[in-house]
């Protein structure tokens, strides 16, 4: 377990939520900044990306909703599955920045979000790994109910393992007591902050270096000389 009681793939997709909830939208996303939340995605362990039996089963799924019947048996080759692995995320990216722009950001906004699970997230199983760690999966095997189900999960945990940057609008996962999304924000936010008191303080230096540099009073004596 790492960061906020997570296994590196939860930390990493804490992370990924985390950027995503940031955006108020993915229209203005430059191509390679797209790219790599596609990659970020891939990378993140979501078993619906690795599982021969779920990416099956969502292919069934979808071809059920389009009327074209069962998956035959020509596409369910592993290549095939392999392939259509890869186009998962660009399936999934939208509707995941949307939810967690709801979810994530409404929490750090309002500090309460309204949520309603759709059938297909009603039951779960729970996972015990070698390492010791429990896993809670849908059992629905439709990324778009999974992604919800893991981003409901995350966001979910005690403390709450989000935090928005008070300099800018950026949300990020913080470390320990980290206040600030990057070191930048925190140099921007302290100078901000010594900016009074330090015009307050060079204003009296220089009345007191003025004062200094002013004669002594002559003394009486050497007045009457």
């Amino acid at each position: 377990m790492t960061l906020w009681g997570m296994t590196p793939d939860q930390v990493r997709r804490a992370h990924l939520y985390a950027r995503l909830a940031s955006l108020p939208d993915l229209s203005g996303l430059k191509t390679w900044e797209a790219l790599k939340l596609l990659t970020e995605i891939a990378d993140c362990g979501y078993p619906w990306l690795a599982d021969h039996e779920a990416t099956l089963a969502h292919l069934d799924t979808l071809r059920l909703e389009a009327g074209l019947g069962p998956l035959p048996p020509a596409e369910k080759t592993a290549e095939k599955v392999k392939a259509f692995q890869a186009t998962l995320p660009y399936v999934v990216l939208h509707q995941l920045q949307q939810a967690a722009r709801t979810l994530i950001g409404g929490l750090l906004a309002e500090g309460q979000v309204e949520t309603r699970a759709p059938q297909a997230l009603q039951g779960s199983t729970l996972m015990l790994h070698p390492d010791g760690t429990v896993e809670e999966r849908p059992k629905t095997l439709d990324p778009h109910y999974a992604l919800q189900f893991d981003l409901e999960l995350c966001v979910r945990r005690s403390p709450f393992p989000f935090r928005c940057c008070p300099v800018c609008p950026t949300i990020f996962v913080p470390i320990k007591r980290q206040k600030y999304c990057s070191p930048a924000c925190a140099a921007r936010a302290l100078a901000a902050a010594r900016t009074p008191a330090r015009r307050a303080y060079m204003r009296q230096y220089m009345a007191q270096r003025r004062g200094a540099r002013k004669p002594p009073p002559a003394r009486p004596d050497a007045v009457r000389g």
